[in-house]
């Protein structure tokens, strides 16, 4: 009797271990699911050159968030802002584990225990830009960029 639940035991355990290698991903890069990025507008903003008029500028963005009038001597400077967010990718992260009941075979026969299991939730990795355009005459002169990473959860 023993000798035939060794060896019920060790093929149960054989197919188990086979299923489980079926499934498993080949790589990490598998357990992260990606959201195809927009190749033909990855840059951060549109494409701006210097001697732009205001016009094309405001036809590319749209209206500043903010205009800060400078001094100057020469004619009438500002400089116009700008903020740009987009999503650089989405990613699927474990936030947290929950206990599922599994079957287990041990020693003393079969049974039951609590296996801790992942939870994932989807993240957005994004970017806020801050454009500076330095704008003379109402033209475009110089330009200046910061960006800020963050992550949001969904």
């Amino acid at each position: 009797m023993n000798k035939l639940f060794s060896i019920l035991t060790g093929t149960v355990l054989l197919v188990c271990l086979q299923a489980g290698c079926a499934n498993t991903p080949a790589t990490a890069d598998h357990a992260v699911k990606k959201a195809p990025l927009d190749t033909a507008h990855a840059s951060r903003f549109p494409e701006l050159k210097v001697g732009m008029t205001a016009a094309l500028v405001r036809a590319q963005l749209g209206d500043p968030v903010e205009i800060r009038p400078m001094e100057s001597t020469i004619g009438k400077a500002e400089v116009w802002v700008f903020h740009i967010e987009r999503t650089v990718d989405t990613v699927q992260v474990a936030t947290g584990t929950r206990s599922v009941p599994a079957f287990t075979i041990t020693m003393s026969g079969p049974g039951m225990v609590n296996v801790p299991e992942p939870v994932y939730s989807l993240m957005d990795k994004k970017e806020d830009t801050t454009l500076s355009l330095l704008m003379l005459n109402g033209r475009l002169i110089a330009q200046t960029s910061a960006v800020r990473d963050y992550n949001q959860y969904k």
